[in-house]
């Protein structure tokens, strides 16, 4: 069943995080943290659950085609039915709370020719098989700011005291890239010292 906001998406220009001021260190320590969220959020919670939103072939944004398909051999010719894209949002819930909104895309060919396993997830979480597999190398992380009007607070039914904050990287396979995008809700962990302030 697909949520009826899917696909959110995620709006707004993203930064290298050398040029971000990310206002404390416990928030920039979740933000950088290479490794799995999946775990660190199991981690700080009694009962974690993955709510999927949807998972399908659509759209995306053209920056996100540039990213996704950076990285094909410059030999080949890649037509449009090459780079269809599965597209999976889900809630990450904390204590049942909804601690993070991520959002996968992963190219149907790289499912079909090597891990089909990807596009028949359910609620199981994706960093389960990305951070147990060595083949997946991640690659460097970009920022993103939202604003408190930002379009996926509305999407979401949110009202955030303060902007939030994400971040996305590449995990490379091979000649194939899944892009992985993840906004830290306002109930996150990450904001904890933010709200004692």
């Amino acid at each position: 069943m697909t949520h009826q906001s899917y696909p959110v998406g995620i709006q707004g220009q993203w930064h290298q995080p050398e040029s971000v001021n990310i206002p404390d260190a416990h928030l920039k320590n979740w933000l950088m943290d290479t490794g799995s969220l999946t775990e660190r959020l199991q981690a700080s919670s009694h009962h974690f659950a993955v709510e999927v939103l949807g998972h399908e072939v659509a759209i995306i944004a053209p920056e996100e085609a540039v990213q996704l398909y950076q990285n094909k051999p410059v030999q080949e010719t890649y037509t449009p039915l090459d780079q269809r894209t599965q597209v999976r949002e889900v809630l990450l819930k904390g204590n049942h709370q909804n601690w993070v909104f991520a959002r996968s895309l992963m190219p149907q060919i790289f499912i079909d020719e090597c891990m089909q396993e990807l596009g028949v997830l359910g609620n199981q979480p994706l960093g389960k098989i990305l951070f147990n597999d060595a083949r997946f190398q991640r690659l460097d992380f970009e920022l993103i700011q939202c604003p408190l009007s930002h379009p996926i607070c509305e999407a979401l039914g949110m009202v955030p005291k303060h902007p939030l904050w994400g971040r996305r990287s590449l995990f490379q396979f091979q000649t194939h890239c899944i892009m992985v995008c993840e906004v830290f809700l306002p109930d996150s962990p990450a904001y904890r010292d933010m709200e004692t302030k």
